[in-house]
């Protein structure tokens, strides 16, 4: 549990990660995405445009993990699938309520975003950033 409350510190940010991926990063790439996140760059959007503020967080763990390549506990791992196959269901209510049930370290404190930032400006968040040295790293052959 403790290295995913370091992921949400270091890793994922969905909302800016589908912002930036939408806009600068070629479709092809899209299943990179899908395996980090669960659901599509879109359907991220979709979900923070309407207000929603615990799926976007189990993505935000969920993904900051995947992104490590780091394995969640059984439990987090059916739960965060069980929350994306709701979103590209189209049940987003569902999936927040069921977002709740996510095994979040209780002392965990939940942060908002300063205000005036605003994801959409975000040229590049650090997760993406990560991916993209990793992938790079991959293809140059420096990982081991």
């Amino acid at each position: 549990m403790r290295a995913l409350n370091r992921s949400l510190v270091h890793g994922g940010n969905a909302a800016a990660d589908a912002t930036m991926f939408e806009d600068r990063r070629p479709t092809d790439e899209l299943r990179q995405f899908i395996q980090i996140y669960g659901i599509s760059p879109s359907s991220i959007k979709q979900i923070v445009s309407k207000g929603y503020k615990k799926i976007p967080r189990v993505l935000n763990a969920g993904g900051g993990y995947h992104m490590e390549g780091l394995h969640l506990t059984n439990e987090e791992e059916n739960l965060f699938k069980l929350i994306t196959t709701l979103v590209e269901e189209g049940k987003l209510d569902e999936a927040e309520e069921t977002s709740n049930s996510f095994p979040f370290d209780p002392n965990e404190v939940e942060v908002e975003p300063p205000i005036g930032v605003v994801y959409e400006e975000l040229k590049i968040s650090l997760s993406l950033c990560l991916f993209l040295v990793r992938c790079v790293s991959r293809i140059l052959g420096l990982s081991h």
